[in-house]
């Protein structure tokens, strides 16, 4: 087992089990590729009449909570502002690139995100170039995840929205996020 600790408090506790597949913190993972995250957010993209895109950011959610809420109850995280560089530095450890969440503890009406750099958008732009839509589903998912665990709500009570994007064109990507009343999942 390979164990680190970063200057975050993140620590990844790395194994394989006996049938070779990857646990990270005790939750089976896989390790990314970019090329192949990009696949198969074209093929969500191309599925609009089944919701490709609300899909793959749901089951990131999803994923992604389970991962959080599992190391903040395993480690006792004391703070909100060290649950976000726990947040950031695991999107970083996961390939998916670098995310900055400007969110204020107890004030979960607004908030942003923003990526400096986004692997799923690199990966896009080097396969087929600019859009004018945003194409980081998985990263929607990763910051409604976080947002419903920084702020024990259910998934469903947030709505991300990439504002600008790095696939079309701009320097970083901004995702605007706001608290709904909804309580359905």
């Amino acid at each position: 087992m390979d164990t680190q600790k970063t200057n975050h408090s993140l620590l990844v506790k790395r194994e394989t089990d006996s049938n070779l597949r990857h646990l990270i913190n005790g939750i089976h993972s896989v390790y990314h590729c970019n090329h192949y995250i990009s696949l198969f957010t074209q093929l969500a993209d191309d599925a609009k009449l089944l919701q490709g895109s609300t899909l793959l950011a749901n089951a990131a959610a999803e994923s992604f909570y389970e991962v959080f809420f599992s190391y903040f109850q395993e480690n006792q995280i004391p703070t909100f502002q060290d649950k976000i560089n726990i947040i950031e530095q695991y999107f970083s450890f996961s390939g998916l690139g670098q995310l900055k969440l400007l969110l204020t503890e107890n004030e979960p009406d607004a908030g942003k995100a923003t990526m400096t750099c986004s692997h799923i958008d690199t990966a896009w732009l080097k396969k087929w170039s600019s859009r004018p839509e945003p194409v980081n589903f998985i990263g929607h998912g990763f910051i409604k995840a976080a947002c419903a665990l920084l702020f024990e709500t259910k998934l469903a009570a947030f709505v991300v929205d990439e504002t600008e994007s790095i696939v079309a064109g701009a320097s970083k990507s901004v995702f605007q996020i706001t608290l709904t009343n909804c309580e359905e999942e």
